[in-house]
């Protein structure tokens, strides 16, 4: 019998992840400010809830793997100049 959680802590390989109850409530609570401070109507916040929460999950540090070499690029795997990589990715 599989132990409740086993392989979402990172040790076998799986990312950590976040929680859908945070989800879910992060989409709730930036809709409310989007209404209530921005005075957008419910539709246009949720609309703009998802593609803010979208953007925040893309750069939740529990959602992506080690970078091994912080020389080369995550994306492509070239080498890192000064400024970017050339793939511009």
């Amino acid at each position: 019998m599989l132990e409740e959680g086993l392989g979402t802590n990172g040790t076998i390989g799986t990312a950590c992840g976040v929680p859908a109850d945070e989800i879910r409530m992060r989409f709730k609570w930036i809709a409310h400010r989007l209404a209530e401070e921005h005075g957008r109507d419910a539709e246009r916040a949720r609309s703009d809830a998802g593609v803010i929460l979208n953007i925040e999950l893309l750069n939740d540090v529990r959602l992506a793997p080690v970078q091994t070499d912080t020389h080369r690029c995550f994306v492509c795997d070239e080498s890192i100049g000064l400024v970017a990589c050339w793939c511009r990715c």
